[in-house]
C-alpha cells in the first residue's frame, strides 16, 4: 500500500514524538518550545515537497527556524530532529 504523502497527520507525529520525548530520547529539550515546532515545520515541509531531496528538507528547515528568530545554536539538533521526523513518516 502506498503512503498518501499528500496528506500528513501532524497531531498524530505530535502524539508520536511525545511519547518518545517522554522516553528520554531528547534529553535537555522542552517539548513545546523546541521539538513541537520543528514537528510542525518537517511535516509542512514533507508535505509541500514529498519528493524532495534531504538537503533541501533541511535547507528549508533552517530558513524557516531563521526566520521564526529561534535561537539556532542548536541548528544541528533541529537538523537531527527533523530528519528523524522524516525519516518516521517515510515508512
Amino acid at each position: 500500500m502506498s503512503r498518501d504523502t499528500s496528506f500528513v497527520d501532524v497531531e498524530r507525529e505530535i502524539i508520536y514524538w511525545r511519547v518518545h520525548f517522554g522516553s528520554g530520547a531528547f534529553p535537555g529539550a522542552s517539548f513545546g518550545l523546541d521539538i513541537q515546532p520543528i514537528i510542525k515545520i518537517a511535516c509542512d515541509i514533507y508535505t509541500r515537497d514529498p519528493h524532495g531531496s534531504r538537503e533541501a528538507w533541511l535547507d528549508d528547515l533552517v530558513r524557516r527556524l531563521n526566520m521564526r528568530s529561534r535561537d539556532m545554536s542548536n541548528e544541528t539538533a533541529a537538523r537531527e530532529f527533523a530528519s528523524r521526523c522524516w525519516d518516521h513518516l517515510l515508512h
